[in-house]
Protein backbone atom coordinates (compact mmCIF):
# COMPACT_ATOMS: atom_id res chain seq x y z
CA UNK A 1 0.00 0.00 0.00
CA UNK A 2 1.35 3.42 -0.95
CA UNK A 3 1.59 6.23 1.59
CA UNK A 4 -0.98 9.02 1.56
CA UNK A 5 1.45 11.55 0.10
CA UNK A 6 1.90 9.54 -3.10
CA UNK A 7 -0.47 10.12 -6.02
CA UNK A 8 -2.05 6.66 -6.00
CA UNK A 9 -3.27 4.25 -3.36
CA UNK A 10 -5.81 1.54 -2.70
CA UNK A 11 -7.21 1.28 0.78
CA UNK A 12 -10.24 -0.11 2.59
CA UNK A 13 -12.34 2.36 4.57
CA UNK A 14 -12.18 2.42 8.34
CA UNK A 15 -14.49 4.06 10.90
CA UNK A 16 -11.60 5.28 13.03
CA UNK A 17 -11.27 9.07 13.27
CA UNK A 18 -7.93 10.88 13.08
CA UNK A 19 -6.88 12.95 16.09
CA UNK A 20 -4.76 16.09 16.28
CA UNK A 21 -1.60 15.85 18.33
CA UNK A 22 -1.34 17.63 21.69
CA UNK A 23 1.00 20.37 20.50
CA UNK A 24 -1.25 21.41 17.61
CA UNK A 25 -4.31 21.45 19.85
CA UNK A 26 -2.45 23.63 22.37
CA UNK A 27 -1.49 26.20 19.75
CA UNK A 28 -5.03 26.23 18.32
CA UNK A 29 -6.38 26.71 21.84
CA UNK A 30 -3.92 29.56 22.46
CA UNK A 31 -4.69 31.23 19.13
CA UNK A 32 -8.45 31.04 19.72
CA UNK A 33 -8.18 32.68 23.11
CA UNK A 34 -5.87 35.39 21.82
CA UNK A 35 -8.37 36.15 19.06
CA UNK A 36 -11.24 36.35 21.54
CA UNK A 37 -9.18 38.57 23.81
CA UNK A 38 -8.32 40.94 20.96
CA UNK A 39 -11.99 41.04 19.97
CA UNK A 40 -13.19 42.09 23.39
CA UNK A 41 -10.37 44.65 23.60
CA UNK A 42 -11.60 46.11 20.32
CA UNK A 43 -15.18 46.12 21.60
CA UNK A 44 -14.11 47.96 24.75
CA UNK A 45 -12.27 50.62 22.72
CA UNK A 46 -15.28 50.97 20.41
CA UNK A 47 -17.63 51.39 23.35
CA UNK A 48 -15.37 53.96 24.98
CA UNK A 49 -15.15 56.04 21.81
CA UNK A 50 -18.82 55.77 20.91
CA UNK A 51 -20.13 56.67 24.35
CA UNK A 52 -22.83 54.96 26.35
CA UNK A 53 -25.79 57.23 25.75
CA UNK A 54 -27.38 55.16 22.97
CA UNK A 55 -25.41 51.92 23.22
CA UNK A 56 -27.21 48.58 23.14
CA UNK A 57 -25.78 45.24 24.20
CA UNK A 58 -27.27 42.56 21.96
CA UNK A 59 -27.16 38.79 21.97
CA UNK A 60 -28.80 36.53 19.41
CA UNK A 61 -28.91 32.75 19.30
CA UNK A 62 -30.67 30.97 16.46
CA UNK A 63 -30.83 27.26 15.68
CA UNK A 64 -32.79 25.69 12.83
CA UNK A 65 -32.57 21.97 12.02
CA UNK A 66 -34.36 19.64 9.60
CA UNK A 67 -34.01 15.90 8.94
CA UNK A 68 -36.31 14.34 6.35
CA UNK A 69 -35.48 10.57 6.29
CA UNK A 70 -35.19 9.98 10.07
CA UNK A 71 -35.61 12.05 13.26
CA UNK A 72 -32.80 14.44 14.15
CA UNK A 73 -31.73 12.36 17.16
CA UNK A 74 -31.42 9.26 14.96
CA UNK A 75 -29.67 11.21 12.21
CA UNK A 76 -26.73 12.07 14.47
CA UNK A 77 -26.84 8.59 16.05
CA UNK A 78 -27.29 5.13 14.55
CA UNK A 79 -30.30 5.83 12.30
CA UNK A 80 -32.25 3.40 14.51
CA UNK A 81 -35.67 4.77 13.59
CA UNK A 82 -38.31 4.21 10.94
CA UNK A 83 -37.11 5.39 7.53
CA UNK A 84 -39.27 7.94 5.72
CA UNK A 85 -39.13 9.55 2.31
CA UNK A 86 -36.67 12.43 2.22
CA UNK A 87 -33.76 13.98 0.37
CA UNK A 88 -32.34 16.55 2.78
CA UNK A 89 -30.94 17.13 6.25
CA UNK A 90 -29.48 20.38 7.49
CA UNK A 91 -28.78 22.55 10.50
CA UNK A 92 -27.88 26.24 10.83
CA UNK A 93 -26.72 27.65 14.17
CA UNK A 94 -25.61 31.19 15.04
CA UNK A 95 -24.44 32.90 18.22
CA UNK A 96 -23.92 36.67 17.98
CA UNK A 97 -23.08 38.97 20.88
CA UNK A 98 -21.83 42.52 20.81
CA UNK A 99 -22.64 46.22 20.82
CA UNK A 100 -24.71 48.53 18.64
CA UNK A 101 -24.73 52.31 18.56
CA UNK A 102 -26.98 54.15 16.14
CA UNK A 103 -26.10 52.96 12.62
CA UNK A 104 -23.12 50.78 13.52
CA UNK A 105 -22.68 47.47 15.33
CA UNK A 106 -19.77 45.23 16.21
CA UNK A 107 -20.19 41.66 17.45
CA UNK A 108 -18.47 38.35 18.01
CA UNK A 109 -20.06 35.53 16.00
CA UNK A 110 -19.95 31.74 16.00
CA UNK A 111 -21.57 29.54 13.37
CA UNK A 112 -22.05 25.80 12.92
CA UNK A 113 -23.68 24.58 9.71
CA UNK A 114 -24.34 21.28 7.97
CA UNK A 115 -26.21 20.92 4.69
CA UNK A 116 -26.75 17.53 3.03
CA UNK A 117 -28.68 16.60 -0.10
CA UNK A 118 -29.01 12.99 -1.20
CA UNK A 119 -31.15 10.61 -3.19
CA UNK A 120 -33.74 8.53 -1.39
CA UNK A 121 -31.81 5.43 -2.48
CA UNK A 122 -28.72 6.78 -0.69
CA UNK A 123 -30.69 7.30 2.51
CA UNK A 124 -32.10 3.76 2.29
CA UNK A 125 -28.67 2.21 1.72
CA UNK A 126 -27.19 4.04 4.69
CA UNK A 127 -30.17 3.08 6.86
CA UNK A 128 -29.76 -0.60 5.89
CA UNK A 129 -26.03 -0.44 6.55
CA UNK A 130 -26.47 1.11 10.01
CA UNK A 131 -29.23 -1.33 10.96
CA UNK A 132 -27.66 -4.46 9.37
CA UNK A 133 -30.64 -4.98 7.05
CA UNK A 134 -30.39 -7.15 3.89
CA UNK A 135 -30.85 -5.76 0.41
CA UNK A 136 -33.87 -6.77 -1.69
CA UNK A 137 -32.78 -8.76 -4.74
CA UNK A 138 -33.12 -7.41 -8.25
CA UNK A 139 -32.85 -3.72 -7.44
CA UNK A 140 -30.42 -1.02 -8.53
CA UNK A 141 -29.80 1.92 -6.19
CA UNK A 142 -28.91 5.40 -7.41
CA UNK A 143 -26.25 6.78 -5.04
CA UNK A 144 -26.06 10.58 -4.89
CA UNK A 145 -24.75 12.67 -1.99
CA UNK A 146 -23.74 16.32 -1.60
CA UNK A 147 -22.51 17.29 1.86
CA UNK A 148 -21.22 20.63 3.18
CA UNK A 149 -20.19 21.62 6.68
CA UNK A 150 -18.65 24.76 8.18
CA UNK A 151 -17.72 25.69 11.72
CA UNK A 152 -16.22 29.15 12.18
CA UNK A 153 -15.95 32.13 14.50
CA UNK A 154 -15.07 35.75 13.97
CA UNK A 155 -16.22 39.35 13.99
CA UNK A 156 -19.39 40.79 12.46
CA UNK A 157 -19.60 44.42 11.36
CA UNK A 158 -23.10 45.82 10.89
CA UNK A 159 -24.58 48.87 9.19
CA UNK A 160 -28.17 49.84 10.01
CA UNK A 161 -29.94 52.33 7.75
CA UNK A 162 -33.30 54.01 8.38
CA UNK A 163 -34.97 55.34 5.23
CA UNK A 164 -37.99 57.64 4.97
CA UNK A 165 -41.40 56.13 4.49
CA UNK A 166 -40.86 53.32 7.00
CA UNK A 167 -38.17 51.54 4.98
CA UNK A 168 -35.00 50.21 6.60
CA UNK A 169 -31.99 48.19 5.53
CA UNK A 170 -29.27 46.31 7.42
CA UNK A 171 -26.07 44.83 6.03
CA UNK A 172 -23.52 42.67 7.78
CA UNK A 173 -19.98 41.62 6.93
CA UNK A 174 -18.49 38.60 8.72
CA UNK A 175 -14.72 38.17 9.04
CA UNK A 176 -14.37 34.47 9.82
CA UNK A 177 -11.70 32.13 11.12
CA UNK A 178 -12.46 28.59 10.01
CA UNK A 179 -12.38 25.79 12.60
CA UNK A 180 -13.59 22.77 10.61
CA UNK A 181 -15.20 21.95 7.28
CA UNK A 182 -16.47 19.17 5.01
CA UNK A 183 -17.23 19.51 1.31
CA UNK A 184 -17.85 16.42 -0.75
CA UNK A 185 -19.78 14.65 -3.49
CA UNK A 186 -20.56 10.97 -4.05
CA UNK A 187 -22.13 9.64 -7.26
CA UNK A 188 -22.64 6.05 -8.40
CA UNK A 189 -24.80 2.92 -8.33
CA UNK A 190 -25.25 -0.24 -6.30
CA UNK A 191 -26.99 -3.28 -7.83
CA UNK A 192 -28.36 -6.22 -5.86
CA UNK A 193 -28.59 -9.49 -7.86
CA UNK A 194 -29.86 -12.86 -6.75
CA UNK A 195 -26.93 -13.70 -4.47
CA UNK A 196 -24.51 -10.76 -4.58
CA UNK A 197 -24.56 -6.99 -4.63
CA UNK A 198 -21.92 -4.86 -6.33
CA UNK A 199 -21.47 -1.12 -6.43
CA UNK A 200 -19.13 1.66 -7.45
CA UNK A 201 -19.17 5.43 -6.95
CA UNK A 202 -16.96 8.42 -7.70
CA UNK A 203 -15.96 10.43 -4.65
CA UNK A 204 -14.67 14.01 -4.47
CA UNK A 205 -13.99 14.92 -0.86
CA UNK A 206 -12.39 17.90 0.93
CA UNK A 207 -12.22 18.11 4.71
CA UNK A 208 -10.46 19.27 7.85
CA UNK A 209 -11.12 15.93 9.60
CA UNK A 210 -11.56 12.79 7.51
CA UNK A 211 -14.83 11.13 8.56
CA UNK A 212 -14.63 8.38 5.91
CA UNK A 213 -11.00 7.21 5.82
CA UNK A 214 -8.06 7.21 8.18
CA UNK A 215 -6.29 10.10 6.46
CA UNK A 216 -3.76 11.57 8.89
CA UNK A 217 -3.16 15.12 7.71
CA UNK A 218 -2.55 18.42 9.56
CA UNK A 219 -5.69 20.50 10.06
CA UNK A 220 -5.89 23.30 7.49
CA UNK A 221 -6.12 27.00 8.33
CA UNK A 222 -9.18 28.80 7.00
CA UNK A 223 -10.10 32.46 6.63
CA UNK A 224 -13.14 33.86 4.94
CA UNK A 225 -15.89 36.42 4.49
CA UNK A 226 -19.68 36.25 4.47
CA UNK A 227 -22.30 38.91 3.80
CA UNK A 228 -25.90 39.12 5.07
CA UNK A 229 -28.60 41.60 4.05
CA UNK A 230 -31.94 42.50 5.65
CA UNK A 231 -34.48 44.91 4.19
CA UNK A 232 -37.92 45.78 5.49
CA UNK A 233 -40.80 48.20 5.70
CA UNK A 234 -43.09 49.17 8.60
CA UNK A 235 -46.29 51.02 7.92
CA UNK A 236 -49.27 51.85 10.09
CA UNK A 237 -51.20 48.74 9.05
CA UNK A 238 -48.68 46.35 7.53
CA UNK A 239 -45.03 45.29 7.82
CA UNK A 240 -42.71 43.23 5.64
CA UNK A 241 -39.14 41.97 6.00
CA UNK A 242 -36.65 39.93 3.95
CA UNK A 243 -33.49 38.49 5.50
CA UNK A 244 -30.83 36.82 3.31
CA UNK A 245 -27.94 35.07 5.05
CA UNK A 246 -24.79 34.06 3.19
CA UNK A 247 -25.81 36.20 0.24
CA UNK A 248 -22.13 35.98 -0.60
CA UNK A 249 -19.64 33.75 1.18
CA UNK A 250 -16.12 32.50 0.62
CA UNK A 251 -13.83 30.49 2.90
CA UNK A 252 -10.25 29.83 1.79
CA UNK A 253 -8.54 26.81 3.31
CA UNK A 254 -4.77 26.45 3.10
CA UNK A 255 -3.35 22.97 2.49
CA UNK A 256 -6.77 21.35 2.83
CA UNK A 257 -6.72 17.53 2.64
CA UNK A 258 -8.54 15.85 -0.24
CA UNK A 259 -9.56 12.39 -1.37
CA UNK A 260 -10.39 11.77 -5.04
CA UNK A 261 -11.15 8.35 -6.42
CA UNK A 262 -13.60 5.49 -6.89
CA UNK A 263 -15.36 3.38 -4.27
CA UNK A 264 -16.00 -0.29 -5.05
CA UNK A 265 -17.94 -2.68 -2.86
CA UNK A 266 -19.50 -6.15 -3.02
CA UNK A 267 -21.17 -8.63 -0.69
CA UNK A 268 -23.93 -11.18 -0.30
CA UNK A 269 -27.40 -9.76 -0.87
CA UNK A 270 -29.15 -12.13 1.52
CA UNK A 271 -27.06 -11.06 4.50
CA UNK A 272 -27.18 -7.79 6.39
CA UNK A 273 -25.75 -4.93 4.34
CA UNK A 274 -22.29 -3.88 5.49
CA UNK A 275 -20.66 -1.26 3.30
CA UNK A 276 -16.88 -1.73 3.48
CA UNK A 277 -15.83 -0.36 0.09
CA UNK A 278 -12.37 -0.40 -1.41
CA UNK A 279 -11.19 3.06 -2.40
CA UNK A 280 -8.77 3.57 -5.29
CA UNK A 281 -7.53 7.05 -6.10
CA UNK A 282 -5.28 9.71 -4.70
CA UNK A 283 -5.01 11.85 -1.58
CA UNK A 284 -3.04 14.90 -0.61
CA UNK A 285 -3.48 18.53 0.29
CA UNK A 286 -3.93 21.79 -1.60
CA UNK A 287 -5.58 25.18 -1.21
CA UNK A 288 -9.36 25.11 -1.50
CA UNK A 289 -12.16 27.70 -1.67
CA UNK A 290 -15.48 26.81 -0.07
CA UNK A 291 -18.83 28.59 -0.25
CA UNK A 292 -22.17 27.95 1.47
CA UNK A 293 -25.72 28.08 0.06
CA UNK A 294 -27.95 31.11 0.62
CA UNK A 295 -30.56 30.98 3.36
CA UNK A 296 -33.55 33.36 3.19
CA UNK A 297 -36.36 34.27 5.55
CA UNK A 298 -39.31 36.59 4.98
CA UNK A 299 -42.26 37.90 6.96
CA UNK A 300 -45.50 39.71 6.07
CA UNK A 301 -47.59 40.95 8.99
CA UNK A 302 -50.79 42.85 9.70
CA UNK A 303 -50.16 45.47 12.44
CA UNK A 304 -53.77 46.45 13.15
CA UNK A 305 -55.16 46.04 16.70
CA UNK A 306 -56.45 42.65 17.77
CA UNK A 307 -55.43 39.37 16.21
CA UNK A 308 -52.83 40.03 13.53
CA UNK A 309 -52.43 37.49 10.68
CA UNK A 310 -48.89 36.79 9.56
CA UNK A 311 -47.14 34.87 6.81
CA UNK A 312 -43.52 33.90 7.40
CA UNK A 313 -41.30 31.59 5.44
CA UNK A 314 -37.87 30.16 4.72
CA UNK A 315 -36.09 29.21 1.52
CA UNK A 316 -33.09 26.88 1.62
CA UNK A 317 -31.78 24.12 -0.66
CA UNK A 318 -34.71 24.52 -3.09
CA UNK A 319 -37.27 24.15 -0.31
CA UNK A 320 -39.86 26.88 0.32
CA UNK A 321 -41.24 26.51 3.85
CA UNK A 322 -44.36 28.61 4.46
CA UNK A 323 -45.47 29.49 8.00
CA UNK A 324 -48.91 31.11 8.31
CA UNK A 325 -49.66 32.35 11.80
CA UNK A 326 -51.29 34.82 14.17
CA UNK A 327 -50.01 37.37 16.68
CA UNK A 328 -51.71 39.28 19.48
CA UNK A 329 -50.39 42.34 21.28
CA UNK A 330 -50.95 43.00 24.98
CA UNK A 331 -49.87 45.78 27.32
CA UNK A 332 -46.75 43.85 28.33
CA UNK A 333 -45.77 42.39 24.95
CA UNK A 334 -46.71 40.12 22.05
CA UNK A 335 -47.56 36.42 21.68
CA UNK A 336 -47.38 34.74 18.28
CA UNK A 337 -48.00 31.30 16.87
CA UNK A 338 -47.37 29.74 13.48
CA UNK A 339 -47.51 26.46 11.58
CA UNK A 340 -44.83 25.41 9.08
CA UNK A 341 -46.74 23.32 6.59
CA UNK A 342 -44.13 21.13 4.90
CA UNK A 343 -42.66 19.59 8.06
CA UNK A 344 -45.77 20.21 10.20
CA UNK A 345 -43.86 22.26 12.74
CA UNK A 346 -45.73 24.36 15.31
CA UNK A 347 -44.04 27.57 16.44
CA UNK A 348 -44.72 29.75 19.48
CA UNK A 349 -43.11 33.13 20.14
CA UNK A 350 -43.20 35.70 22.93
CA UNK A 351 -41.66 39.17 23.16
CA UNK A 352 -41.87 42.23 25.39
CA UNK A 353 -43.52 45.38 24.03
CA UNK A 354 -40.17 47.14 23.39
CA UNK A 355 -38.63 44.10 21.66
CA UNK A 356 -35.80 44.03 24.17
CA UNK A 357 -36.18 40.27 24.35
CA UNK A 358 -37.81 37.69 22.10
CA UNK A 359 -38.05 33.89 22.29
CA UNK A 360 -39.37 31.50 19.65
CA UNK A 361 -39.52 27.72 19.81
CA UNK A 362 -40.82 25.24 17.26
CA UNK A 363 -41.09 21.48 16.81
CA UNK A 364 -43.09 18.95 14.83
CA UNK A 365 -43.19 16.48 17.75
CA UNK A 366 -43.77 16.89 21.48
CA UNK A 367 -41.17 14.18 22.09
CA UNK A 368 -37.91 15.77 21.00
CA UNK A 369 -36.30 12.40 20.20
CA UNK A 370 -38.92 12.01 17.44
CA UNK A 371 -38.61 15.55 16.06
CA UNK A 372 -37.58 16.07 12.45
CA UNK A 373 -37.89 19.87 12.48
CA UNK A 374 -36.70 22.10 15.33
CA UNK A 375 -36.44 25.86 15.82
CA UNK A 376 -35.00 27.91 18.67
CA UNK A 377 -34.39 31.66 18.56
CA UNK A 378 -33.49 33.93 21.50
CA UNK A 379 -32.78 37.65 21.20
CA UNK A 380 -31.76 40.15 23.90
CA UNK A 381 -31.25 43.90 23.36
CA UNK A 382 -30.37 45.80 26.53
CA UNK A 383 -29.68 49.58 26.43
CA UNK A 384 -26.94 50.82 28.77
Amino acid sequence: MKPCSEPGFSQQTSPRRCCNDAARRFFLWLAARLAIGLFFLGVSLYSAVAGAASDVWMTEFTSRSVAEPVPLAALVGRWDARLSSGRQAWTRNRLVTGWRRDALSLAYVQRYDYAMRFSEDTAELYWRDRNDQPLPAGRTYDVQLRARHLRAQGVRFGWHHQVSGGWYAESYLHLLQGQSFQDGRLSGQLAAGGQLYTGDAIITYRYSDDKLLDHDFPSPAGQGLAADVRIGWRGERFAAELDIQDLWSVMRWQDAPFTLGTLNTEGRAGEGLSLQPLLSGRRGGSNYTQSFPHYSRFMLADRRPGWQPQLAGEYFQDRLLLQPGLARSFLWGTVSTGYEMRYRQWLVGIADRDNRWRVQVGTDRFRTEEARSLTLAITLAIPF
